[in-house]
């Protein structure tokens, strides 16, 4: 069973400068997230079927009535409305976000049950206390920040080269690789920061984009580094330099355009603030990436033809999580 680990604090230190009420809302939170970390992943681990998601080419945010019938959806919301403390919304948040990015091919379905289970009748509205500050909010926007924020920590880029840091990016560069880890160690380290399925940066921009598609995040951290990743202008932040940041950064952006729908990612992109401003100017930068030789996989070349195609025609298509790493990573 994967039950993602969360740190807690010292029994003989941190403790101690803790409240009972900072000590109530981590005891809740660790065991919460376990909760729904069983939840969630059990189809996975146990192979069983997970709901299918809704189809590809929808352009609804609603979830499917198998989904919404689903008893793991149940099991999520009776967690929520017996324990209505902030605590719970996060811990579901953080549950999410693990189990998502743990099994890519996956993330629209965890998340769409997660969707349908904070649609709830019960749920939807439910407005809980704050356990430490004691303020009043509701179920989904705690759940939708505390995801939003998770996220976007790991939408973080980080570059193989040795001994350099480029700070003020927006994807950050901290090339350092672990001491006494040898050879082998910076084989490992170079593989995880290559554009390939293993790389943390692009299972948060999936989990981002089918978040945002989904209706579950606000965020716009997605087409920040959509953005980034056509060459576009994030200021203040100034264009990545290196090839492997660049690589990295140009398959986020297809991970965007296949997941929220190619035309209407184009336009997400071109109206972000920021500047850029026209749907042609999306289509420009595309082709310029085309181009550039960035991209090195026969596959994200052909998922960027097919964007390309796509936007150009302002055709609308979009894929399932596993179709879209399915095209990238066969």
């Amino acid at each position: 069973m994967y039950t993602p680990a969360l740190s807690t604090p010292s029994p003989t230190t941190d403790l101690a400068l803790l409240t009972p009420s900072d000590v109530a809302y981590s005891e809740s939170l660790q065991k919460h997230l376990i909760l729904f970390s069983e939840i969630l992943s059990a189809p996975l681990c146990s192979g069983s079927p997970l709901p299918p998601p809704a189809s590809p080419s929808s352009t609804s945010t609603t979830t499917t009535p198998n989904i919404a019938s689903s008893p793991i959806v149940s099991n999520i919301s009776t967690l929520i409305t017996s324990n209505p403390t902030a605590s719970v919304p996060t811990a579901l948040a953080l549950a999410t976000y693990a189990v998502a990015k743990a099994q890519p091919t996956h993330t629209d379905r965890v998340l769409g049950l997660v969707q349908s289970a904070l649609d709830d009748d019960e749920v939807r509205g439910l407005v809980i206390v704050d356990d430490v500050e004691r303020i009043p909010e509701e179920v989904f926007y705690v759940f939708e920040r505390e995801l939003g924020e998770r996220v976007g920590e790991d939408m973080v880029l980080r570059s193989v080269r040795r001994g350099r840091r480029k700070e003020g990016m927006e994807v950050e560069v901290d090339v350092d690789v672990e001491e006494g880890r040898g050879e082998e160690g910076r084989e490992e380290e170079e593989e995880r920061q290559s554009a390939n399925e293993e790389n943390g940066v692009l299972k948060a921009t999936l989990v981002q984009s089918f978040a945002a598609r989904l209706g579950l995040t606000d965020s716009l951290h997605h087409i920040q580094i959509a953005r980034q990743g056509l060459g576009l202008s994030v200021p203040p932040h100034p264009a990545p330099e290196d090839p492997i940041t660049k690589e990295i950064l140009a398959t986020a952006a297809l991970v965007v355009f296949l997941t929220l729908g190619t035309a209407d990612a184009a336009r997400a992109i071109a109206a972000a603030e920021g500047g850029g401003g026209s749907y042609q100017g999306v289509f420009n930068a595309l082709m310029s990436v085309r181009r550039s030789g960035v991209l090195k996989s026969w596959a994200a070349l052909s998922a960027l033809d097919k964007v390309i195609l796509n936007v150009e025609g302002q055709t609308n298509e979009r894929r399932s999580a596993e179709e879209v790493w399915r095209a990238l990573f066969p």
